[in-house]
């Protein structure tokens, strides 16, 4: 388990919801077809927070970092960020997203052993391509200990 943050500039954040069967990487391929043919380019891992809002519903929050500032592109359902900034954070690394539950069950039980308070749930999520597959790095933003001074 690592103690650390999330900072990543020039973001483009896009929120769209699908059944927990989707493939919702599929849509996110569109969305960089669409920057590259306005000279937009990725230049990080893609970030982003899963949440279940209805029966089977899981809405997605992706954060793609950007080569350059965009415009919001409402029909695409994306916002320009200009910095996405979490800290501080505890997280842990896995490579598939079955292991997710076991995963935030660790981060939970970690914070809990270690006097952390989570805050700002869902887990933010970086997927990081690697030769042969995926690995994710599951970031939960935790009080820093000014916050928790103010309790």
């Amino acid at each position: 388990m690592d103690v650390g943050m999330l900072v990543m500039p020039h973001c483009a954040k896009i929120t769209f919801e699908m059944d927990e069967d989707g493939d919702w990487l599929e849509g996110l391929d569109t969305v960089n077809a669409f920057f590259m043919d306005e000279d937009v380019y990725p230049t990080g891992p893609i970030i982003f927070k899963r949440e279940t809002v209805g029966l089977g519903e899981i809405q997605y929050t992706a954060y793609l970092a950007l080569n350059q500032p965009i415009n919001d592109i409402p029909e695409f359902n994306i916002e320009y960020v200009d910095m996405l900034e979490v800290a501080p954070t505890i997280s842990e690394r896995c490579f598939e997203e079955e292991e997710f539950d076991f995963v935030y069950k660790k981060i939970e039980f970690f914070s809990e052993e270690h006097g952390f308070h989570l805050v700002n749930q869902p887990y933010y999520h970086v997927m990081i391509d690697y030769p042969g597959g995926k690995v994710f790095e599951i970031h939960a933003e935790i009080a820093s200990i000014e916050d928790l001074d103010d309790e």
